[in-house]
Order: structure tokens, then sequence, then C-alpha cells
């Protein structure tokens, strides 16, 4: 990797004005470059107020637009600033020495990353995958995140359901280090269902957004989220997901940003294994297979996951005849109560009274929708 050239902190006006700046939905390096260059600096800019900035030739419609119905910038990025000393979080732009190198030699790294936790420079491997995958993908996610947090390999993913909650929760059990890139702004996070996980991933490893930390969920946020997923890691693996992925464009931005590629293979005949798939076929991706692949890559010595210690073995006869069923029904996905009380020959509301004390008694977890997975 070569080496970034250091460079001083911003002052904390510049840092609030490129916090507000940034925020303005199609706002990106470019807009900034040019306000700099019409003002000297992005202070002096938001200093004259939205409306005198969207004036600025070369800037594109969408950018014109926001900046027009743009807040008082100066207000706003002060109140950006102090909600983050708020809440615990740090904001870090692009041209200070504390922005992670990997990702700023990523193309169109985001201006601003606001960050719950400490991002270190250790060698990150991303793992990605379907919301709604089976288990082949996540028991293949957590595998491979046992092996990467054996030999220190910090685990990214995008913080939602599936194979991204799966290798997060993997790599908290073992004691390793896992950053969540998130589409949303840090005080809204998304999925609310994982506003839990979160404060446990920021405990000992990083929760990511480069969103205002009040921004919702939009569209366009997703694919910028997992552009910053393949820049903040050194390879990407995706375990499942069908022909028309999310997690495909996070592997298409590693390509681009120089980064390794991994798919785990599937059978040709199932449609979660059709994005992995069609990546192998064309080449754009080296097949995972039990995992040391990666460390090889990246010229890392090759670690076995600790042996996994013996489960405690459970007296199932304190147990309905129906919660035995539903019991042997649950797997690590989540499965919905509909689809258990059928196997189980039970109706549904019987069902989730089955399951609750399954749950209490720490042998199932529910998902929202009414989703339940085995412990």
């Amino acid at each position: 990797m070569a080496e970034r050239a250091a460079r001083p902190r911003v002052d904390e006006s510049e840092r609030a004005a490129l916090a507000a700046l940034s925020g303005l939905a199609g706002v990106g390096g470019k807009s900034l470059d040019l306000l700099r260059q019409a003002y000297g600096s992005l202070a002096a800019a938001a200093a004259q107020g939205g409306r005198a900035l969207a004036s600025i030739e070369g800037l594109r419609a969408d950018v014109v637009e926001s900046l027009q119905a743009a807040p008082d910038l100066e207000k706003r990025g002060a109140w950006l600033l102090a909600k983050a000393r708020e809440i615990g979080a740090t904001v870090l732009t692009l041209t200070e020495p504390g922005y992670p190198p990997l990702l700023a030699e990523a193309p169109s790294p985001p201006p601003v990353l606001y960050v719950l936790g400490e991002l270190d420079d250790a060698r990150r491997v991303a793992v990605v995958g379907s919301r709604s995958s089976d288990d082949y993908g996540i028991d293949q996610a957590r595998r491979l995140v046992a092996r990467l947090c054996a030999g220190g390999v910090e685990v990214v993913s995008g913080g939602a359901f599936g194979v991204d909650q799966a290798s997060h929760e993997r790599a908290l059990e073992l004691g390793g280090r896992t950053v969540a890139v998130v589409g949303t702004g840090l005080l809204k996070p998304y999925p609310a269902d994982h506003a839990a996980l979160y404060r446990r991933i920021a405990k000992s490893g990083a929760v990511v957004s480069e969103f205002a930390l009040d921004g919702g969920g939009q569209p366009g946020h997703f694919p910028r989220r997992n552009r910053t997923i393949a820049g903040l890691s050194d390879a990407v693996v995706i375990t499942r997901g069908r022909a028309t992925s999310g997690a495909l464009s996070t592997c298409a931005a590693a390509k681009r940003a120089g980064r390794e590629v991994f798919a785990v293979p599937g059978r040709a005949d199932e449609p979660l294994a059709a994005a992995p798939n069609a990546l192998l076929s064309s080449g754009e991706a080296k097949a995972l297979v039990t995992g040391a692949e990666v460390f090889r890559a990246l010229n890392l010595a090759v670690a076995e996951p600790a042996a996994e210690p013996e489960k405690a073995v459970v007296d199932l006869s304190r147990f309905s005849p129906g919660a035995q069923k539903l019991l042997a029904a649950l797997g690590p996905s989540p499965r919905h109560v509909d689809d258990l009380a059928h196997e189980a020959g039970l109706d549904s509301a019987q069902a989730l009274v089955e399951l609750l004390s399954l749950e209490l008694s720490g042998l199932c977890a529910t998902r929202p929708g009414k989703y339940f997975l085995r412990r």
C-alpha cells in the first residue's frame, strides 16, 4: 500500500462546513472542490449561504437544488459537530491523518465519516450476502468469520439482516473486532431492531456512516454504503445472493478499488447462489472454500479457528412435544412462525406460545416479523 502524505487536522469551522455541505443530497467531492476553489475554504463558502453557493458555475442540477433548499449551513454544521460529541462519535474528514488510509485510496471516498467506536489500522475483510440467506450462507459466513477472528483480521459488513448480522454477531461471540458500515445516520439506526447490536459493535469495533447524523435511509444511500464497505476492506467475500443482490455492488466497488473479491460457490440451480456463481463464472471473483484463500491472497499466515466448545446437553423432557418439534425445525437462519408451525403440526398461535418458552430458555431468538432462529 502506498504511503499517504500526512495532512494537518482541519479547524472546527472547516470541519463544521464540510459536515453541513456533504450532508446535502448530491454533494460529493467534485462539488466540494468547486466550492473551495470559489471561496478559498468551505467555511467561507458556508458563510455565504446555500442560495449564494447555488450560483457557482459547474455544479450539477441536483446539487444546485439541494443548495437552494439548504438550511443555515453554519448553524447546521455546528449542530452536527455538537451532536456528534454528545453521542460520543468522531467526525473524520478525508484530509486528516485519522481518516482510514485504505478508504482514502479508493475511488470517490466519502468526504466525512461519523464513527462510533474506533477504526484502527488492522487488516479487514468484508463478508456480505443476502438479507434472506439460507442456512448454508449463514453457516459459511460464520465459519469464515471464525477464521478471520483467529487471524486477527477485522470483519466488515453492512449491519443488515441475514449474512451481515450473522457476521457481526459471530465476531462479537469470538471476541473479535467488527465494523458495521450503515446506510443511515448514526441517530437513525437501520434496521431499527439492530440498535442494540450496533451498541455492542461500537464497544469493541466501530459503527461507521458517511451520512449526516439525522439522515434517514434513501435508496441511493445503500450503494454508497456498499462502496465504503469495499473501500475499508482489503478483500470482499460474498457468500449468498440472488442475481440482483445488492452485495454485487460491493464486489464491483472492490474490483474498482483494486481489492480482492471472493465468492462462495453454490449449486447452479440455487437462486441464492446466482450472484456468487456469476462472479466466479466471469472471473471477477476467486472461489472461497475453506477461508484460507483470503489469508494467502493478503499474504497473511493462515489462521486456524479455535475448536468450538461443546454445547451443554439440553434436557428436552421439560418441554412440551410441540416445543420439541419446533426446536428440531429451528436452524441458524430465521424462519417464519407459520412455516415452523406447519412443520411442527401446530397452529400459529400455539407455536408462538411454545417459541416463547424456548426463547426464555435461551434456545431460540426472535427477529422482526415473527421470524425465529435457533441459538
